[in-house]
């Protein structure tokens, strides 16, 4: 994918679910199955980060003791 940016809107339904455009699906290997880390910010508004990210952060922060 040539494109590391991209813009995209999604729309929260009657049950609070929002769908995940394909093309930032296919940017950031996000498939069926995958869970996804909320962090969120009233001021800054919410960031969406996949739980393996989060997950690799964490094991490196431990192999640096």
């Amino acid at each position: 994918m040539k494109n590391n940016k991209i813009v995209s809107i999604a729309v929260v339904n009657s049950k609070g679910q929002i769908v995940i455009p394909i093309n930032i699906r296919q940017l950031f290997d996000i498939n069926p199955g995958d869970s996804l880390v909320l962090l969120a910010d009233k001021n800054k508004g919410i960031a969406i980060i996949k739980s393996d990210v989060i997950t690799d952060l964490a094991e490196k922060g431990n192999n640096d003791e």
